[in-house]
């Protein structure tokens, strides 16, 4: 028998739109990404996600969205960049305590023993 070191419970909480995939591990790491680099080129090398990806899920959360999440300057002179909008905030801390919660009840209520 193998000897076990680490034995964890993980999970990933997604959120749908009609079953559309909404938001996600992947469009939140890329909305805090958004937020601390100031454009999505840059979220999408921070996140290790091609730059068609990143603005495909951008493009994505903003339509499903009652309000944009993330607000997109156009480039030129002064260059591009992008923003997380307070709707964007908003829901970014909503489900950042949804995880939180969700995991405080998984972790209170069962242990990784239960499952091996």
């Amino acid at each position: 028998m193998n000897q076990v070191k680490d034995i964890r419970i993980g999970f990933r909480v997604k959120v749908f739109v009609d079953d559309e995939p909404y938001l996600g591990k992947g469009p939140m790491d890329l909305l805090k990404a958004i937020e601390q680099e100031g454009s999505i080129a840059n979220a999408a090398k921070a996140t290790q996600l091609s730059y068609r990806k990143a603005w495909q899920l951008v493009e994505n959360m903003n339509r499903l969205a009652k309000q944009p999440l993330v607000e997109k300057k156009l480039g030129g002179n002064r260059g591009g960049g992008a923003s997380v909008t307070v709707a964007g905030k908003e829901i970014l801390e909503n489900y950042l305590s949804l995880e939180r919660q969700v995991d405080q009840f998984v972790q209170s209520r069962f242990k990784p023993s239960d499952f091996i």
